[in-house]
Parts: C-alpha cells; sequence; structure tokens
C-alpha cells in the first residue's frame, strides 16, 4: 500500500497488510553477480565474539527530480529492535558466504529486491549496535526508482513499513544525543523523520555516513 505523505520526510510509505504480502523464500541463499571490491568472506573476518550481520544502504536516485533513500520500520511485535528504523539487513546465516551475500538476502526477504535490481557500489565501514552486541556490516547500492515500485514487496512478520526518504530534507547536521553504556558514554545523532518515526542508533551513525559523504562528493 503506497500513501504520499507531504508533511514530513517521506516521499512514499508502504505498510505492510496481513495475509497480502505472503512470499515464498525458496530462493534463498541466491549468489549475486555484482563486482564490488574488498568483499571478503564471513570465515576471513576476525572472530570478536560480536554476532554478525549487514545492511544494504539502498540509495534511489532521481526519483521525481528527488535522491531518496529506501529505509524499513520493524514489527512492534519483535522480539528485539521492535518498531526501529533500519535498513534492509539482518543477521548472518550458515548458507551467506560472504556479508555482501547477508545483506541482499536480507533485502529480497525482507522488501522483495532482488540482487539483480541493485547495483552494489561498495562496502561502508562496520558499525556496532550497543544494545544487542551486533557488528553491521554495510554495503552502499543504488536502485532504479522503476526498479524499485515493482519490487517492493514486505515481509509483514518482519516488518511494519517501509519508507523512502529525501535525501536532501534531512537535517544536517542532525540533532545528537549521548547515551552512557556498559562500553562508556557515547554520542549519537538523531534524524527525526515524522512524529512517529525517528532514526536512531547503529542506523542513525550508518545514515550519517552516509550524508557526510553524500555532501561531500557534490562539492
Amino acid at each position: 500500500m503506497l500513501l504520499e505523505d507531504k508533511e514530513t520526510l517521506v516521499i512514499v510509505e508502504w505498510l505492510a497488510q496481513k495475509n497480502l504480502n505472503k512470499r515464498n523464500h525458496s530462493g534463498v541463499g541466491i549468489k549475486s553477480e555484482v563486482n564490488v571490491d574488498n568483499v571478503v568472506s564471513w570465515a576471513s573476518l576476525p572472530n570478536t565474539g560480536r554476532r554478525q550481520s549487514a545492511v544494504i544502504i539502498p540509495y534511489v536516485k532521481g526519483l521525481k527530480g528527488k535522491d531518496a533513500l529506501l529505509l524499513i520500520e520493524k514489527s512492534k511485535k519483535l522480539r528485539h529492535h521492535a518498531g526501529q528504523m533500519a535498513f534492509p539487513g539482518g543477521a548472518r546465516e550458515d548458507k551467506d558466504v560472504t556479508p555482501l551475500d547477508t545483506a541482499l538476502r536480507e533485502l529480497r526477504e525482507e522488501v522483495g529486491i532482488s540482487p539483480e535490481r541493485v547495483e552494489v557500489v561498495e562496502a561502508l565501514p562496520k558499525e556496532y549496535v550497543y544494545s544487542s552486541d551486533f557488528v553491521i556490516y554495510p554495503y552502499l547500492a543504488y536502485i532504479d526508482g522503476e526498479d524499485l515500485f515493482g519490487s517492493i514487496t514486505l515481509d509483514e512478520e518482519e516488518l511494519a513499513a517501509a519508507v523512502l526518504v529525501d535525501i536532501k530534507r534531512l537535517p544536517v547536521p542532525p540533532k545528537f544525543r549521548w547515551k552512557r553504556t556498559l562500553q562508556g558514554v557515547i554520542v549519537y545523532p538523531e534524524f527525526y523523520l515524522s512524529p512517529e518515526r525517528t532514526v536512531w542508533g547503529a542506523t542513525a551513525r550508518i545514515l550519517w555516513r552516509f550524508l557526510r559523504r553524500y555532501y561531500y562528493e557534490r562539492r
């Protein structure tokens, strides 16, 4: 379901609707044909004891004259990270050879976008989720707007919604907050999207790193 939202940073919103978004995931474990430098295998990465995960940063260029990012909203029924905003992605599974395999598999499982519809550009620096002890490996990927609208199908068991956010309307710099953790005091950005949605935590740190690069490359 698509809703136009003219009052927030959200360009378009897809809402999960129970029983309308059933999909067959029998094709998981695909091998992407993308060519990305420095894609390493999970087995070659150091074992730090942290749980491993990967995400795709879906960058939609030139959508009705706007550059946009696709974000997902986790279902409030989840045991972990309920209701949070995030990039499509998730935890490593045994069949995943590389972090990129993990990210692309989750992209298809969560929002229905298959690997052949994205152009993976590069790996970005890893990020940590302090609350759940995950390490995240992000990958930036371009998605054509027409391919996006023809592909989106939400996993209603995992997601409440997916949203396209206007990059140039995101606040730069964002609001920063301080938080005391077991690892010490950390400073993290927050991005306010609407009265109901705020991007924070590891996703906000990944987003802030992307935005700094986005504007630097346009200088």
